[in-house]
């Protein structure tokens, strides 16, 4: 009954991950084939973007990974926290490569308008996910070496 309790807390704990990475994963592979061909922006903006997207979508793909792994069962929580670093960043390295393709209109009067948000709505939130995670995955070695001292 307590492994099914942790197992339960564990899984909830990390859905957004489960959920975020192959979804992104499948938006951002569809969008390499689309852009690779096109010339817009220009160089070096075009190979700039280019190369945030293959990022990105490697990142998701290191994530998905990590949900299949033999290392998912033995240290799920620590596994749970790089699954989502990887989603995290991947989030975030898309947003970067959606500001840069935003750049042109950098001096349009209406750009802050669209690219705040852009920004702030990915980038905020995926930082705070990881900084989250990362403070759970450290409690979690914290917690494990205080009750188990090293002996020498």
């Amino acid at each position: 009954m307590a492994e099914n309790d942790e197992r339960n807390t564990e899984s909830d704990g990390y859905r957004y991950t489960q959920l975020v990475a192959p979804l992104f994963a499948g938006f951002s592979l569809p969008a390499i084939i689309t852009f690779a061909p096109d010339k817009y922006p220009g160089p070096p903006w075009h190979d700039i973007i280019l190369s945030l997207l293959v990022t990105a979508t490697s990142l998701f793909i290191t994530s998905t990974g990590l949900m299949t792994t033999p290392i998912t069962e033995k240290w799920p929580k620590r596994a749970g926290a790089w699954r989502g670093s990887f989603s995290g960043l991947g989030i975030c390295v898309v947003a970067g490569a959606l500001f840069t393709l935003g750049l042109p209109a950098i001096n349009q009067w209406w750009a802050p308008l669209v690219l705040s948000p852009l920004l702030i709505g990915s980038i905020v939130p995926a930082l705070i996910s990881l900084v989250v995670l990362w403070q759970n995955a450290h409690s979690i070695t914290d917690n494990s070496t205080n009750s188990h001292p090293r002996t020498h």
